[in-house]
């Protein structure tokens, strides 16, 4: 038999655009927003600078060095081990300050809490870091959570909740960045043995390594890092989602499904490239976005801007 196209589900789909570039998904609808794609991909992350969290929520366009933050939760639970420290507001130490002038007052969480929280992130970093060598992905690491300071004094109680929150929301990043291991861990171009039994339980095989390599993983660590958006992959856990000029080859780029597998938005520009391609070669025809929803896409955005005349060339190139 010859193989089957490959399709997608488009009731979950949209089409839009957005700084003249029409953009498409499969299995996205809600409203995002999509930097210009740039020719040199430029770092992420500032050096000797704080990130800012409200910036890696959006979808970023594949490349194999931060394609992994296309993998980071939205709005992920805290709720549970090894993420449960996170719930809720911690204590502050307030204190005299003898290096400021009199009458001030330092503020800064307090001793045990900073200890656990340095320990929340060794855990994380370490269990990431074993998991890039073990799978061979080229991923660039993000700053840690205490890029923020968090273990610092602070002159008010506004800025040391400040640093404090910035550095909790960080923590989803490296909840994100250790998601793209679980999943890849899962696919065969990574893969060197997916599962394992252990007690009548099917376990990811890293899980067991990490347990028996890294002797600060405790089991009840791990096992709630098996229930966390680090390893659910659900519709449930919004993610920032991945741009992919499908157009473009990429042999170190995963298969579309990887990231429809995993529940993450997956985004398409739809140019005359991809048109040409779909010329070319009609097996790629599933890539193809449905007229319906490219009509409507450039209907609404010619009844918000009737005076632009590309909006129009655009509109007679669909009709």
């Amino acid at each position: 038999m010859p193989p089957t196209t490959p399709s997608f589900d488009w009731s979950q789909g949209s089409v839009f655009l957005q700084d003249g570039i029409i953009y498409y998904s499969p299995n996205c609808n809600r409203p995002v927003r999509i930097k210009a794609p740039e020719r040199n991909h430029p770092h992420p992350f500032p050096e000797h600078a704080e990130p800012d969290p409200t910036s890696v929520k959006h979808p970023v366009w594949w490349t194999d060095t931060f394609g992994w933050m296309s993998f980071i939760p939205l709005n992920p639970s805290f709720i549970s081990d090894p993420f449960d420290t996170f719930t809720w507001q911690p204590e502050l130490d307030v204190t005299p300050s003898y290096n400021t002038p009199p009458g001030s007052t330092l503020y800064q969480l307090e001793i045990h809490t900073i200890k656990h929280w340095r320990f929340k992130e060794q855990c994380l970093l370490e269990a990431a870091h074993k998991m890039k060598l073990w799978y061979h992905v080229p991923a660039s690491q993000p700053p840690p959570p205490s890029i923020f300071k968090y273990d610092k004094p602070y002159t008010s109680k506004e800025e040391a909740y400040r640093q404090i929150k910035l550095a909790r929301d960080w923590f989803a990043v490296w909840m994100g960045f250790f998601a793209y291991f679980a999943a890849c861990a899962k696919y065969d171009k990574y893969c060197a043995g997916k599962m394992v039994r252990e007690q009548g339980e099917l376990l990811p095989r890293w899980y067991t390594r990490l347990l028996e390599e890294v002797p600060m993983l405790q089991r009840s660590w791990l096992d709630g890092l098996l229930t966390s958006p680090a390893c659910v992959f659900s519709p449930d856990t919004q993610r920032a989602g991945i741009v992919i000029p499908w157009y473009e080859y990429d042999n170190r780029r995963p298969e579309i499904q990887f990231f429809l597998d995993q529940q993450i938005p997956v985004f398409f520009p739809w140019c005359a490239i991809a048109e040409q391609a779909i010329i070319n070669n009609p097996t790629l025809c599933y890539l193809e976005p449905p007229a319906n929803l490219v009509r409507d896409a450039l209907e609404k955005f010619l009844n918000r801007f009737p005076s632009v005349p590309l909006a129009g060339l655009i509109l007679r190139s669909y009709f």
